[in-house]
This record gives structure tokens, sequence and C-alpha cells, in this order.
């Protein structure tokens, strides 16, 4: 049972006498059942905590991934498809990604890979498994995925 006195605020810590069931501004005892320690520990406190939500195309336990690649770092902020359009200008960027991707050393993460006559981008798991792949037929549509997808800001579909 939460409570405070009249004049003060109602963050003010009080307790609930157990036997009275009144307020008082005593310090916690045996005799005394401190109502500010049950709502600290309530729902109610914490019900502006929610469960992350996961975003359509990203794996379970996903994390922001590092980007090493400074040219690559400031081109997020534009619209996708401008994006798309840095990379196919910027091709040297772009393989700078797929290089960097290779160069991983830890799990989980993201990739990008060649893969026959395309690319594909994902999620590299700890168990070795592959998860959220997408493919591309082109390096500048899979960069601007893998570093959307690195990011957590969303997934490149091309126009076709």
């Amino acid at each position: 049972m939460s409570c405070w006195l009249p004049g003060e605020s109602p963050l003010t810590p009080h307790i609930v006498a157990h036997d009275t069931g009144q307020c008082s501004p005593l310090p916690c005892t045996e005799r005394y059942h401190c109502s500010l320690h049950n709502w600290y520990d309530s729902h109610d406190m914490w019900h502006w905590t929610r469960k992350k939500q996961i975003l359509e195309g990203f794996p379970k336990g996903f994390k922001v991934q590092r980007i090493g690649i400074s040219a690559a770092i400031e081109v997020p902020q534009l619209p996708f498809s401008d994006i798309a359009k840095y990379f196919r200008e910027h091709a040297e960027i772009a393989g700078a990604l797929l290089g960097e991707s290779y160069d991983k050393r830890f799990t989980p993460s993201s990739f990008i890979q060649e893969r026959g006559n395309g690319f594909r981008v994902g999620w590299f798991t700890r168990n070795a498994k592959y998860e959220c792949v997408q493919e591309f037929s082109t390096l500048a549509d899979a960069a601007t995925d893998y570093l959307l997808f690195s990011l957590g800001k969303g997934r490149w579909t091309p126009q076709k």
C-alpha cells in the first residue's frame, strides 16, 4: 500500500505500519512494512519497460554492428534509395564493406558475401547458422542492405 503525508510529494518515502495501516515517515523495521520497497519491485514501477520489438527481417537477439568504413558511416541518414545510388556511384566503398565483412572474427554478426553471380546478406549465428538471408544481384544493393541491416535501420528491397 502506497501512502504520503498531506503537503508532501507522493514520491517522499514513507512506510505503512502493519498493525495500524497508518502512514508514517519512520524508517523500515521488522515492525513496519515499507510500501516504497514493494512499489519499487512491482510491475507498476516499471510499467514503461517493454520487450524490444524485433523488426521484420531481423533475427532474435540482434545487436547493432560496428561499421569501420568511415565513408559508409555517413550515408545511413539518407533515404534508402539514395544509399543504393551512392553505392552504385562509389563501388569501392561497397567493396570495402564486403572486405570488412570477410574480416569479421566474431559471432553472431551481420555478413555480406559474394555467392555465384550475386551476393547474400544476413545474420551468422553463434551456432554457425545463417539467418535472415536476402540475395541480391548487384554489390550496390547488397551493400545497401548490409549497411542498413548492420545498423538496425531496416532491410533494403531494390526497385524492379
